[in-house]
């Protein structure tokens, strides 16, 4: 089992900081190859009563991450925040569009 504290909690603190208009919500750590890893989700408002969300992944021991969000406005922002360089936004698609489930909310 993982544990339960993330490692190297300074460096990734100091990361969440530098976004401040997400709203950091959960974590969860677990371990690929006996390294650990911090997911952390958050949240970033938008018009009306909808958000975006954030998911991040920490490798503390050698201090990498990545990222995905739902958010055309602010993925080069946190791109251009945490590695200095802006990559180019990878559209979220809805689900409807593409897979024949039930349980998809349907616009």
């Amino acid at each position: 089992m993982a544990k339960q504290v993330p490692n190297n909690p300074d460096w990734i603190a100091n990361l969440l900081e530098a976004l401040p208009f997400v709203e950091w919500d959960r974590f969860t750590i677990g371990e690929m190859n006996d390294t650990q890893f911090v997911d952390v989700y958050g949240w970033i408002d938008r018009d009306g009563d909808y958000k975006d969300f954030v998911w991040s992944r920490f490798w503390p021991s050698n201090e990498v991450v990545e990222f995905t969000t739902s958010s055309d406005e602010y993925s080069q922002e946190i791109s251009e925040t945490w590695f200095g360089d802006a990559d180019d936004h990878n559209s979220c698609r809805r689900v409807e569009d593409a897979f024949d489930v039930p349980n998809a909310i349907e616009l």
